[in-house]
């Protein structure tokens, strides 16, 4: 993020923290509440904005950003491949690296582009022992696509026949700026259970991608899953552009819209990069609090100590005021 932009949304944050630890008056929630500030404290001191890529196992993520990059960036193959979190980024050097869990402490170590697929990428039987000691892929690149405060993601499927890569790629979105939800064209109708899923854990920003169209037969049947897929994303929106941005492309073939997404992302994305990373941090401290908030009104109408309850009725107004802070912030943001 840019630097005065990040300095005034951690000033914001912290006087929100510093209001709430002075006014607080129970001890338990005055402690939880502290907690959720200061992991979200470390999140908004993260000079880029995160970009990632999701959805089912061989839904085309990795395929994808090759095509947006017009290089072979990250192994794509047709059967679920990769492992690890692999984090894309522009460097005036070519470079890779990884960061492994080396008897519980995290080891840098750089390794040859020739032996990526190894670090990468789950065995031919579907297994991850081969990966599973490795926390992440960090991939250097010149590619002028990523030039920018931005960082790009692939990450495991999700639903995959390994649990621990739907694990894997839940705990990295949860701080992730922006999400760039890839969907396999032609299993459109089991997307709704898997959006209810996953993408409500998380909202996000987002736009959808429906990958595969080159396997498409006809026009008719091309245009049933266009409508379907546009009923299926109405509810969820962009909260900078409050449309659900949607776009249909082949990764394999390289299509026409494969450029029209990248425009998108350099036009859009790349020139919003600040203002998306601020909305997507403040959103996940207020959906954090909200939580809490939620909480406490429960906790109130079982409460029958008065005192108790008095102070917890004082306490649910303060968070109020907070709550409304950050929703301010965030809606004036996204139309600025």
């Amino acid at each position: 993020m840019d630097e005065h932009n990040s300095l005034c949304m951690i000033s914001f944050i912290k006087r929100l923290d510093k209001k709430a630890n002075g006014l607080l008056k129970d001890v338990q929630l005055q402690k939880r509440i502290e907690e959720v500030f200061q992991e979200n404290l470390q999140y908004a001191h993260y000079p880029r904005t995160r970009i990632s890529l999701c959805g089912r196992f061989n839904a085309g993520k990795s395929a994808l950003i090759n095509a947006m990059l017009q290089s072979k960036v990250v192994i794509s193959r047709p059967i679920s491949s990769t492992g690890v979190i692999t984090r894309v980024y522009y460097s005036p050097t070519e470079s890779y690296s990884l960061i492994k869990n080396i008897n519980g402490n995290e080891e840098v170590l750089s390794f040859p582009v020739n032996q990526l697929k190894d670090v990468t990428v789950k065995d031919n039987f579907n297994k991850s022992q081969n990966v599973k000691d490795i926390i992440r892929v960090d991939i250097g690149l010149t590619n002028d696509f990523l030039k920018g405060n931005i960082e790009l993601f692939d990450t495991p499927g999700l639903d995959d026949p390994d649990p621990r890569m739907t694990e894997i790629t839940m705990n990295h979105l949860e701080h992730s700026d922006f999400i760039i939800f890839v969907i396999d064209a032609l299993q459109l109708k089991d997307l709704n259970e898997l959006l209810i899923k996953y993408y409500k854990r998380l909202g996000k920003n987002v736009i959808f991608v429906a990958n595969k169209m080159d396997a498409i037969e006809n026009e008719k049947d091309e245009q049933e899953i266009k409508d379907l897929a546009r009923v299926y994303f109405a509810d969820y929106y962009n909260p900078l552009t409050f449309n659900s941005d949607i776009f249909f492309v082949s990764a394999k073939s390289k299509d026409k819209n494969i450029i029209e997404l990248s425009s998108y992302f350099r036009s859009y994305i790349l020139s919003n990069a600040d203002k998306i990373a601020e909305v997507a941090r403040l959103s996940i401290l207020k959906n954090e609090i909200h939580e809490i908030y939620e909480r406490i009104k429960t906790i109130i109408e079982g409460e029958s100590d008065r005192v108790k309850k008095k102070i917890l009725l004082d306490d649910k107004k303060i968070i109020s005021t907070i709550l409304i802070e950050l929703e301010h912030r965030i809606t004036t943001k996204q139309l600025s």
